[in-house]
């Protein structure tokens, strides 16, 4: 069982004793009060003391919380029980209510002060960390209002835009979006309207570099934005060399023959016809390899590889499909085209070897073939290509 009497009187003795420990000002204060209430006490009446007293109650509660709360309504209950003694005031009823309403009014008043100043203190302390947080985040981080001026940034957004933070409240999102203001201001519409969006943007600096960023904003509300902004451009960057050594032959850079496969399986229900296919193998590689070693023969297959994508159009597929073989997709191109691209491609290597300081002259043997119609396999046009082209290595030795 809790010892209600005992809780209550170790409650108030404790916060008795936290009041005068806390503050002489609270202790100062009340000692001051106390005696203009007892000027009070001999010159008006008792209602009157008692009116005042709740005043000073109030006050000791609002800037000392419970323990001056509690103080000031024992203080007050003191002069109103001295009052009645003095003046033998017999409505017991009234005084006792008086100075329960004052000791109740300094104890839950006063309570309710402390717990408000908490609050806001914990408030305080939490918007300072999450300040703190914020300027010592890895990445930038602003806030921007409805019309995307900036109104906060962190020192990693400044830095990254190589802007002081002055001159960036100065400014808009826009200033610095390498998109156009249109496509950049649906961002902000879509923001307004799902109240978060994420995606990856590009951006300019204050010397003009583009980046690449990406870019999670929320909606604070109607009319600011917090947003958190991650540099990607080392990321991007990687990945686009992944994705490029993954289509891309390493030696010669062109296409490989992953890449080839894809684009014949794609083609291959194209409607974008004619499509034509050339086969290009190297002649006597091995010869090369043998007599001259392997670093010889890779200047060999590196030059066959310049040339022939030398002769071919931007939209041409050229790629390296095995050691010495080479093939181009020629999309839109018909059977007497990629007979000329096949005559270009020997000319120039007739020129280069005219000039040539290699220790063997290089050729190459070609062949070709063409899809006309929709339910042609590009496949088979491939073998036919294939088989052009090994017919002209055996006329050619």
């Amino acid at each position: 069982m809790i010892n209600f009497k005992k809780t209550l009187f170790g409650f108030l003795k404790k916060e008795i004793k936290i009041g005068f420990l806390k503050s002489t000002r609270l202790t100062l204060l009340i000692i001051i009060y106390g005696i203009i209430l007892l000027l009070m006490f001999f010159l008006f009446h008792i209602h009157f003391v008692g009116i005042n007293g709740l005043f000073f109650i109030i006050l000791a509660s609002f800037f000392h919380g419970i323990s001056g709360g509690l103080l000031a309504s024992i203080w007050v209950s003191g002069i109103i029980t001295l009052f009645v003694i003095f003046y033998q005031y017999s409505n017991l009823y009234i005084i006792i209510s008086s100075i329960l309403a004052e000791v109740i009014i300094g104890i839950s008043l006063g309570k309710a002060i402390d717990i408000y100043k908490k609050q806001k203190s914990n408030l305080k302390e939490s918007e300072k960390k999450f300040r703190t947080y914020i300027e010592n985040a890895p990445i930038g981080v602003f806030v921007a209002d409805k019309e995307g001026n900036y109104m906060e940034v962190n020192d990693k957004g400044a830095l990254m835009l190589n802007y002081k933070k002055s001159e960036l409240l100065e400014m808009s999102v826009y200033d610095i979006s390498a998109t156009k203001t249109n496509k950049a201001k649906n961002v902000y519409k879509i923001l307004k309207k799902q109240g978060k969006i994420s995606f990856e943007g590009e951006f300019i600096s204050r010397n003009k570099k583009k980046f690449k960023a990406k870019i999670n904003a929320v909606k604070i509300n109607e009319n600011k934005f917090l947003g958190f902004v991650e540099d990607i451009t080392l990321r991007v960057k990687k990945e686009e060399e992944i994705k490029y050594l993954s289509f891309h032959d390493q030696l010669t850079g062109l296409y490989n023959r992953r890449y080839f496969e894809n684009e014949m399986e794609r083609l291959n229900k194209s409607r974008r016809l004619p499509i034509s296919i050339v086969i290009a193998d190297m002649d006597e590689l091995k010869k090369i390899n043998d007599n001259y070693g392997h670093k010889m023969g890779d200047r060999y297959i590196k030059k066959a590889a310049e040339i022939i994508n030398s002769a071919t159009r931007s939209g041409d597929v050229v790629a390296r499909i095995g050691g010495d073989e080479f093939v181009i997709i020629l999309p839109g191109t018909n059977t007497n085209l990629a007979k000329e691209l096949c005559e270009r491609i020997q000319n120039k290597f007739k020129q280069y070897n005219r000039t040539s300081k290699l220790p063997k002259s290089l050729s190459i043997s070609l062949g070709f073939a063409t899809k006309e119609k929709r339910d042609d396999d590009l496949n088979k046009v491939f073998n036919k290509a294939d088989k052009m082209m090994y017919e002209n290595k055996e006329q050619s030795r």
